[in-house]
């Protein structure tokens, strides 16, 4: 896929690409889904955060109602990929609402893939965004009601990533 994004145009990716990629990741085939996030990480590279956040970003949003919690995942590794690929205000503008639904998903291995990445983002984003960005809406699904106690523990171990901070203070 990605060879495609270097042969054409940025026009005729919007144009083309974009909407056909969109296409594809509202097959009814979970493998369909599961093929485009495999590949969408070495497209969004190629053609550049502008064209990802005007049309993917929705369809990657109502990806983590999919039912197959193996799409779920792969989304949530893309967005945190793709969060560390563009840097933080890409983050911060794009993807962070689709990234925090990992706390309240139902599927164990996708609420911890979410705390893997948030090391990862936690490594490239540094101390002041855990605190000022990533803690106080964790700290929002705690305080939610009718939560479970799944995903009050999952908000607090990913608040746990705070003990990281000591590294970074001295930087």
């Amino acid at each position: 896929m990605c060879e495609i994004c270097t042969v054409v145009k940025k026009d005729m990716a919007t144009q083309k690409l974009i909407p056909m990629l969109v296409e594809l990741l509202k097959d009814e085939h979970h493998e369909v889904k599961m093929g485009v996030l495999s590949g969408l990480q070495d497209v969004a590279v190629v053609i550049g955060p502008e064209l990802i956040s005007s049309g993917l970003l929705m369809s990657l949003s109502n990806l983590m109602k999919e039912p197959k919690w193996r799409v779920r995942f792969a989304v949530v590794n893309l967005v945190a990929n793709l969060a560390k690929e563009f840097g933080r205000d890409f983050y911060t503008k794009n993807v962070e609402p689709i990234y925090m639904l990992f706390m309240v998903d139902n599927t164990a291995a996708v609420r911890e893939t979410g705390i893997e990445k948030l090391q990862m983002l936690t490594n490239e984003f540094k101390a002041d965004w855990v605190i000022n960005g990533y803690i106080p809406k964790a700290v929002e699904v705690l305080n939610r009601e009718k939560q479970g106690y799944l995903y009050r523990m999952t908000a607090l171990i990913s608040i746990a990533v705070s003990r990281y901070l000591k590294k970074y203070r001295a930087r």
